[in-house]
């Protein structure tokens, strides 16, 4: 599948998805199940990898295209992962 937003690519049994994102010049990968990340890993290795519980974390940041950007770059950078942050009673985010 492609269009202007980027293109994908699954594996054969729908355990993750390769997903190319123009806007950051490279390709991601969604893992479906953290059960199959290592197979994920070595089936892409140097892949920035996404958990679709970090994908809802960035929802937070829809519309704020710098944002998305930083987090992928630190993912990239540090090998980390994005841990849901929890909301103070005034709002505010903390970690």
């Amino acid at each position: 599948m492609s269009n202007s937003q980027g293109s994908l690519d699954s594996s054969p049994d729908k355990k993750w998805i390769l997903i190319r994102w123009p806007e950051v010049n490279d390709d991601i990968l969604v893992v479906l199940d953290k059960a199959d990340l290592q197979e994920a890993m070595k089936a892409h290795p140097g892949r920035v990898i996404f958990l679709p519980p970090e994908l809802q974390e960035l929802e937070k940041f829809v519309g704020d295209a710098d944002a998305i950007k930083a987090a992928y770059y630190a993912k990239k950078m540090f090998k980390g992962w994005i841990v849901p942050t929890k909301e103070k009673p005034d709002g505010e985010d903390v970690v």
